[in-house]
């Protein structure tokens, strides 16, 4: 691993970003504005902050700031790291932090959506006991993304309805639970019925009474307490379907 300061200028900056930023992550149009109302008010500041480039070559950090020499057609006098291991990509911390979520998206054509990353997250969270981060991201992207489309199908008639749209994750997490347990006919049933009890009074006792608790149990939880119940109460919901159908009463916390 090396280190020099180089002058780069617009024409160098253009190039490394074409030929060398292929394995980054997506450019930030908000980081990007920022940076360059902050130079257009107080000029370049040489303020050591370094480009830092791979084992092979790869840009892994300062893709923004060669985004706004290149815009603005300045010429700078940087910190240049080169060398550095390809697994520092997850842990380097410029101005703004790396997330699972770019983790995940390093390199690829068409990104991974937040929802899709965000229901993986869940799912670990509730079933496997552990916290999505850069380092096993992928690993569980990876191990899950099979199931991801039929994830997005299942859960589509809960989650578009307004009652339920930001609990969405732990409704994805829930048909991504039932699909490893091969329980998804089931589980589609259950995300539909309880969307279609939410206007429909006449809805069968299992499914009207997962509304109704719901009514008069969560609204005032704080959020996270608030999205752990919802995803118990779905696979309660579940395992009591499974036994005994949708005639039962719906008894969770009883």
């Amino acid at each position: 691993m090396k280190a020099q300061v180089k002058t780069i200028t617009p024409e160098i900056a253009a190039n490394i970003l074409k030929e060398q930023n292929d394995m980054n992550r997506a450019i930030s149009p908000a980081q990007i504005k920022a940076l360059t109302n902050n130079i257009l008010e107080n000029g370049w500041i040489e303020d050591g902050q370094p480009v830092v480039f791979n084992e092979h070559g790869h840009l892994l950090e300062g893709q923004h700031r060669l985004v706004v020499i290149k815009e603005l057609g300045i010429t700078a006098n940087i910190v240049v790291v080169e060398g550095v291991a390809d697994s520092s990509f997850s842990v380097l911390h410029g101005a703004k932090p790396r997330t699972p979520i770019d983790v995940i998206n390093r390199g690829r054509d068409t990104p991974v959506s937040r929802d899709d990353v965000a229901c993986i997250g869940s799912y670990v969270k509730r079933e496997l006991g552990d916290k999505l981060s850069n380092s096993n991201a992928l690993f569980y992207y990876e191990r899950f993304r099979g199931s991801l489309p039929l994830v997005n199908e299942m859960s589509d008639p809960m989650i578009s309805c307004d009652a339920w749209s930001t609990q969405r994750k732990e409704i994805r997490a829930f048909c991504l639970r039932a699909i490893k347990e091969g329980r998804i006919q089931e589980a589609a049933l259950i995300v539909e019925s309880i969307e279609q009890a939410w206007a429909d009074e006449t809805a069968g006792p299992l499914f009207r009474g997962f509304v109704e608790y719901w009514n008069e149990h969560c609204p005032h939880l704080a959020n996270e307490t608030k999205l752990k119940r919802l995803y118990d109460m779905l696979c309660y919901t579940l395992d009591v379907y499974c036994a005994k159908g949708d005639r039962i009463a719906f008894k969770y916390g009883v």
